[in-house]
């Protein structure tokens, strides 16, 4: 008999135990139908217990249920990497479209694409734009980056060989901040459609926005994670955990999305393959199909980590 393999949104085609995982998940629930279409005038303690059990060990080996991060086990991979063309990094996003970042600057105001390993493939201007701090990709091309100063989330489509870009719709997501200590990161979950900016200090704040309405929320108080300031953020869409940049505390740190701590990582010298510090660290990046964490810092640093085995 024939099963038809299953595919993920995120990580492509199942492994071959995965698969075998599946189609036995599959073959299980059929044998039982058909046994509760025979033995169901007769219960039996012994036939429920076992299909209680079988069915726990089934749904376990299914290889769906993806629970954290864990971002205390990942490493940096790649040393510190030098972009060629970057000089003020400010806020990064991971597009799975094209496998490559998205780097945002605030002086020039220009995006740049660079490859995962560091090379700039394409600088692009943004137009009538001011103080720049975060970005994210939204899918089918557009993006919206988060102005610091003037607290808007400013939308724009990019092309594959675009060179310039100006923004087409802007939503005000929090208050002005002429101090340069507002809007600092922006990320949105693609499965759920959430969006979610944070504020960098005075205060430290999480809003969580309708993409619908353009309505602001503050779920509960980003300040509890214990750093001093916020400078990036980013979603693993697969448990809808949060990863926290702090520039000045040197972390990352892994939240649910009730404001849960579910675990830390020390971006200080000689602490989980770092030589040095990540020196000031603007921007976080996930690729959910490689579980890898990009981070960018002032002025042209990139940093990749990974889970260690």
């Amino acid at each position: 008999m024939h099963y038809k393999t299953r595919t993920n949104h995120f990580y492509g085609r199942l492994t071959a135990t995965e698969n075998f995982c599946f189609s036995l998940k599959e073959l299980w629930s059929r044998l039982i139908a058909v046994f509760k279409l025979i033995y169901n005038p007769i219960p039996s303690v012994f036939s429920g217990i076992s299909f209680i059990v079988i069915s726990l060990f089934l749904a376990g080996c299914s290889g769906e249920v993806k629970t954290d991060i864990g971002i205390h086990r990942y490493f940096c991979s790649s040393g510190r990497i030098h972009v060629d063309g970057l000089v003020n990094s400010s806020g990064m996003t991971f597009n799975p479209d094209t496998g490559t970042l998205f780097i945002i600057q605030n002086a020039p105001t220009t995006l740049q694409e660079v490859s995962v390993d560091g090379k700039l493939l394409r600088s692009v201007d943004v137009e009538n734009a001011d103080d720049l701090e975060g970005i994210a990709y939204l899918g089918k091309g557009r993006f919206l980056v988060a102005e610091e100063s003037s607290g808007r989330l400013c939308f724009f489509t990019l092309g594959p060989n675009d060179k310039s870009v100006e923004f087409d719709s802007t939503i005000q997501a929090a208050p002005p901040t002429p101090d340069n200590t507002g809007l600092e990161g922006v990320c949105v979950d693609p499965e759920s459609g959430v969006l979610y900016s944070v504020e960098e200090k005075r205060p430290i704040a999480l809003h969580v926005v309708n993409m619908k309405t353009g309505k602001s929320d503050i779920p509960w108080d980003l300040s509890a994670i214990g750093v001093s300031d916020v400078s990036g953020i980013c979603v693993d869409p697969r448990t809808e955990h949060l990863l926290v940049l702090s520039q000045e505390s040197l972390r990352i740190v892994e939240c649910a999305k009730d404001g849960r701590i579910i675990a830390t990582l020390s971006l200080d010298k000689k602490r989980n393959g770092l030589k040095k510090s990540a020196g000031k660290p603007e921007g976080i990046a996930f690729d959910p199909a490689t579980g890898r964490v990009y981070v960018c810092g002032e002025p042209d640093m990139l940093y990749v980590f990974e889970k260690a085995e």
